[in-house]
């Protein structure tokens, strides 16, 4: 995993960092972090081709010691440095407190982030460490999502399934429930991961908090809802600050990516409705839709019916499917619809009629509302909730 370099400018370690040129490189990815120290202090680098001697997709800190007494240096080093495609420079102002316009204009026309970092009571190993630690905690959060997905991948046996669940949660045992807390006020990736390593570091037994496409995943074993939201609240993590989702809870362990997809499905239910939270069992059909929206058949079936009702429009010029889709919407009551399109109550009559004619539904009228009901709230489930899992 990285951090971009926009990112690494809002870290802890970066606070007397100031970017002097190149902000329009501030989206790319920092992976590697690496020392400049006497590699260019025979002469300067001829800037054609890579080197190999700084990783790609790297920030690379000095202190120019190098071109102590060589500001000349300076140009052909940073031309180097990009050649060899790493992300961000960091200079230390030991014994630069600028540097020259030529390499300013040339990082600039390359989108090239250049630094300059304070040197009082500053080392160059010590932005090192700062800047490695976080890289590596930031992989270590996103290998857990990584298993997270894992998890969640149909054609995973049950056995590799729980086995991964053991890695990335202590102890784990049923019964069990997830809790999938999203922040209202969404964080940047540093702000969010320091938060979970933050609620990772104080330990409890039956309880695990893990990062999940930028939200909070609690396991919690052994614990009522009640028992929970008192631990969130003891944790920091006040409800009202969050979209939660929560899943039904089971006493069988080879269910756990069935309850994750369970708190997450429920969460975005909750958004999509302006719920504070949701439990997956209080969300009626969606239990259904929502986890089939892959479904080959379901799709299939759903996309028929709406592709007749959109043809209809063509071939008789009436507007069929948007009288059936407010249909729909209007709870199937035709008086609303028509006042809601501004048409006659007999127009949205006939064009029910036709409706049921095209999809050889006449004369069952609790099997035509089911199909059309159907249709349309699966098209809501693809276009406005999430990729399934």
């Amino acid at each position: 995993m990285s951090l971009t370099v926009a990112e690494i400018l809002e870290l802890p370690v970066a606070d007397n960092f100031t970017l002097v040129a190149g902000r329009g490189g501030l989206a790319r990815t920092v992976e590697h972090v690496n020392l400049l120290d006497y590699e260019y202090d025979a002469q300067v680098p001829p800037g054609e081709s890579p080197d190999g001697i700084f990783d790609q997709k790297s920030i690379v800190v000095t202190s120019m010691l190098f071109a102590k007494d060589r500001e000349d240096m300076i140009p052909g080093v940073i031309r180097q440095l990009y050649v060899d495609g790493v992300s961000a420079i960091a200079i230390i102002q030991a014994f630069f407190k600028s540097l020259p316009r030529e390499v300013i204009a040339f990082a600039e026309s390359k989108n090239l982030p250049i630094i300059l970092v304070s040197s009082e009571k500053t080392y160059s190993e010590n932005v090192v460490i700062g800047l490695t630690k976080a890289i590596e905690s930031s992989e270590n959060l996103v290998q857990m999502e990584e298993k997270i997905n894992f998890i969640l991948q149909h054609k995973v046996s049950s056995a590799t399934r729980l086995a991964t669940a053991g890695e990335i949660i202590s102890s784990f045992r049923a019964p069990y429930q997830f809790f999938y807390l999203v922040s209202k006020h969404p964080r940047n990736t540093y702000e969010f991961q320091h938060r979970i390593q933050s609620l990772r570091n104080r330990k409890i037994d039956g309880w695990e908090i893990l990062p999940y496409q930028f939200g909070i995943l609690v396991c919690a074993m052994g614990m009522d809802e009640k028992a929970v939201k008192e631990k969130l609240l003891e944790l920091g993590l006040q409800t009202d600050r969050y979209l939660i989702g929560i899943s039904s809870g089971s006493y069988e362990t080879d269910k756990i990516a069935n309850e994750i997809r369970e708190a997450v499905y429920a969460q975005r239910y909750a958004v999509k409705n302006g719920m504070q939270q949701c439990r997956f069992g209080d969300m009626g059909i969606w239990q259904m839709i929502l986890p089939n929206r892959d479904n080959v058949w379901m799709r299939n079936y759903c996309n028929s019916i709406l592709r007749k009702l959109k043809d209809a429009n063509c071939e008789l010029g009436l507007e069929i499917y948007e009288t059936i889709r407010a249909y729909v919407a209007n709870d199937c009551d035709i008086k609303k619809t028509a006042e809601n399109m501004s048409i006659h109550v007999n127009t949205v009559r006939y064009r029910i009629k036709k409706s049921q004619e095209i999809l050889n539904l006449e004369g069952k009228d609790m099997e035509y509302q089911q199909a059309i009901w159907f249709a349309f709230q699966y098209k809501a489930g693809v276009e406005n909730y999430f990729e399934a899992f």
